[in-house]
């Protein structure tokens, strides 16, 4: 997962009542835990269940066809097994329809074939070490499906029928047929209960950063509108009849052009803080850009929403007063109730109207107030405290949950082995874990004297050679290798194994399902182009000495096995195809911004930093930045619905005006960012030109009557200044675009070309031209 940059915070008291209002939100409409953990990766709640179908199919067709075949070959217990097999896999089928959430059943179905695993064992007679694998066809879905939590339980249910399998029955090396066919089931198990493990962090971290203000810590637009829907679909349930209140945040202007951005970034996030303290776990509190927040309050019918309505104000009050004293910390504050026939997009225009009446009338009792007689006000820049000029965003965190005992030693070694996988291919560090195992194991049993007639010297060169493939998978994992040279050394594990097997001729049996796992993990990890290849010559192999070795059973083992991988390996390959798309929509959507499309803060980061590492020394990377002129009028005079329009409007026009490869951003509020990349001074102005002109035809489109101009700033990048401090300067040359091109708003939003706020800004690490 890549960086979030200075855009991710630190888990905050805002962040966890956020979490803490989703998961009361889910606990009221019955979200199934099983339901929820699946969706969480964006797998359908059947998915489980059709995977069982087919897993029990194939297991149930195998005995059958056996049986029918070849009657001498499988004892006759085992063909009822097959034929139950195949009625679990009938019963799948009304699972999927009407069993879907219950956590029983999916137990049920799970316990029912690990029933059957045991009872092969138990009627399976001298044949029964052919089906060493078959656990499999029960394990490998809800390892990587439901994860650890369900997995265990029932791999060590069936790798102790396994054990018992192995040890009973007749053959060479029985102590090493049994240690490797366990070690190679708990392989696979393992391997998909962390592949799913680390799919679901990668999912829940987009996700989470998809649906959350990257500056805030509380839910966006995005999640505004699914909170939106959510609501309105439960409006039959009792006490399902909610409210929205829109509020917005008096003379924030003045904040960002006064003190600078750090400082309104500042005020922003306090005041999130507030709205989620007062709101608690009874609604959702969302950012709907710049200063406009939207809140969501749950069973509206038993809350007195005038009184709530004169919390939230105070809580804004409060919030601004604190993080920025120097200017009017008032916030306008408007409800609505739902109402049958209302959309989401309708039910926020009525809360925007209604909070530009509530603006309108807050207005009009000024004007009134002021029509009686002047009343003497201090400048606000004089108790304005000398922290408040720093444009440099300090951002605390609150203290953090102090756990104790052994939670809290798990809770750190997790932090720290995440920490250090995710600094490392994942393809790389799952291939060479897979080379422990079999090394360890090989290395024991040859000096334990279990391989027999395996000489010594060829067990101790097969394990060094998987402990090398080890080494060399540690340090392609931490410096990134070409997944080509992945391999190569796949083929070099399956040459190896080969060479075991071949040289330890009936103790040979014991090493055949090293095979079978290198051929999941070629398909897992190579895709299934390339996987396939080696997934082949990994069961060729497997093929050719259980058959042509005269190992006992050798073709039956061979058809199984072949039967496990193939439907094993097209389930995974079949999800891990759906989980990853999820994860990379919500990649995708985490660098998105909610309302225009266009990329948000923490995509710009990571741009910023990919072309400054980059950088030509000719045309070094340019970052304009545009703002829009006396916008607040546009709400205050019509509503925000008008003024998400006004925003989206223009961010088409600055999308046309620029190249295909510049980034285009919205910082947030009206104010846009333009990466430029490799252009010369005279093109750069002339796009300048261009935006004025693209930006003011977008705005009189919408709102002909209000100023349409905007103030575009100008950064070059130079030598030896971050991605940070460019990002940083960037804000800085907002601020004087600004200043240079108009004066700034008093209170009552009109002009006053004699008010400049006496705050001196740092000067900027790079050129500002």
């Amino acid at each position: 997962m890549r960086d979030v940059g200075n855009s991710a915070l630190p888990e905050t008291d805002s962040r966890r009542e956020a979490d803490a209002q989703i998961g009361a939100l889910n606990r009221r409409a019955g979200t199934n835990a099983v339901s929820a953990a699946m969706a969480e990766v964006g797998l359908d709640a059947r998915t489980g269940w059709y995977a069982g179908m087919i897993f029990y199919t194939a297991a149930g067709v195998t005995l059958v066809a056996f049986r029918m075949l070849a009657p001498e070959s499988l004892p006759i217990g085992m063909y009822y097994i097959g034929l139950a097999s195949l009625l679990l896999a009938v019963l799948c089928v009304p699972g999927a329809l009407f069993l879907v959430d219950s956590q029983a059943a999916t137990h049920a179905r799970l316990f029912a074939g690990a029933v059957l695993i045991t009872a092969g064992v138990a009627c399976g007679g001298p044949v029964r070490e052919a089906w060493v694998l078959v656990p499999l066809f029960v394990l490998i879905g809800p390892a990587f499906i439901y994860g650890a939590r369900f997995s265990i339980p029932y791999t060590v249910f069936a790798t102790i029928g396994v054990a018992i399998s192995l040890i009973e029955s007749p053959g060479p090396a029985k102590l090493a047929h049994t240690w490797i066919s366990i070690g190679a089931i708990w392989m696979v198990v393992a391997t998909c209960m962390l592949s799913e493990l680390t799919t679901r962090r990668l999912a829940r971290i987009n996700r989470e950063l998809a649906f959350t203000d990257p500056l805030t810590g509380i839910p966006n637009t995005r999640a505004l509108r699914e909170e939106l829907d959510r609501a309105i679909a439960n409006h039959a349930t009792p006490g399902g009849l909610f409210a929205l209140f829109a509020l917005d945040l008096d003379n924030f202007k003045q904040v960002n052009d006064r003190f600078g951005h750090s400082v309104g970034d500042r005020v922003l996030s306090a005041v999130a803080a507030a709205l989620v303290t007062v709101i608690g776990d009874s609604g959702l509190v969302a950012r709907r850009g710049g200063d406009e927040f939207s809140i969501v309050v749950h069973d509206a019918l038993r809350r007195d929403l005038g009184e709530l309505e004169n919390r939230i104000e105070a809580a804004i009050i409060g919030a601004r007063e604190q993080a920025c004293p120097g200017v009017t910390a008032s916030g306008s504050v408007a409800h609505v109730l739902w109402a049958p026939g209302d959309s989401p997009a309708t039910l926020l225009k009525r809360a925007d109207d209604q909070l530009h009446m509530a603006k309108g009338a807050r207005h009009a009792e000024i004007e009134k107030t002021v029509a009686l007689g002047p009343v003497a006000s201090p400048d606000p820049l004089d108790e304005v405290p000398s922290n408040m000029l720093a444009t440099e965003l300090v951002e605390t965190a609150a203290p953090a949950h102090q756990a104790s005992g052994i939670r809290a030693g798990v809770r750190a070694l997790g932090l720290v082995a995440e920490r250090w996988s995710s600094q490392r291919d994942p393809r790389w560090l799952y291939s060479a874990a897979a080379m422990i195992p079999p090394a360890i194991s090989l290395l024991l049993l040859t000096l334990l004297g279990q391989m027999e007639p395996l000489p010594t010297s060829v067990g101790l060169i097969v394990s060094a050679g998987y402990f090398a493939l080890f080494c060399v998978g540690l340090h392609a994992a931490r410096h990134y290798w070409a997944p080509a040279l992945l391999e190569i050394c796949f083929g070099i594990a399956i040459a190896l194994t080969c060479w075991a097997i071949w040289q330890a001729g009936p103790a040979g049996t014991a090493l055949l399902d090293i095979l079978a796992v290198v051929a999941l993990y070629a398909l897992y990890f190579l895709g299934a182009r390339k996987g396939a290849i080696f997934a082949l010559a990994s069961m060729g192999a497997y093929a050719a000495f259980a058959v042509f070795a005269g190992y006992d059973f050798g073709t039956q083992r061979a058809v199984v096995s072949i039967t496990v991988v193939s439907f094993g390996s097209i389930l995974l390959l079949k999800v891990r195809e759906v989980t990853l798309r999820f994860v990379r929509e919500h990649e995708f959507l985490s660098e998105t911004d909610s309302l225009t499309g266009l990329s948000n803060m923490r995509a710009l980061r990571m741009r910023v930093a990919e072309v400054i590492d980059g950088a030509a020394s000719t045309n070094p990377p340019t970052m304009l930045t545009v703002d829009l002129d006396k916008f607040k009028l546009v709400n205050d005079r019509h509503n925000h619905t008008v003024g998400d329009e006004t925003i989206v409007a223009v961010a088409r026009a600055i999308s046309g005006v620029t190249r295909g490869h510049d980034l285009v951003a919205r910082r947030g509020g009206d104010e846009f960012f333009i990466l430029i990349d490799d252009m010369c001074d005279g093109e750069i102005s002339a796009m300048i030109e261009r935006l004025r002109g693209a930006i003011a035809a977008a705005r009189r489109e919408i709102c002909p009557e209000l100023p349409a101009t905007a103030s575009i700033g100008r950064l070059t990048w130079a030598p030896g200044v971050s991605a940070d401090e460019f990002v940083a300067d960037a804000d800085l040359a907002m601020q004087r675009a600004k200043r240079d091109s108009r004066p700034i708003d008093d209170v009552h939003g009109a002009e006053s070309a004699g008010e400049e706020a006496a705050v001196v800004l740092p000067q900027p690490a790079g050129p500002v031209i």
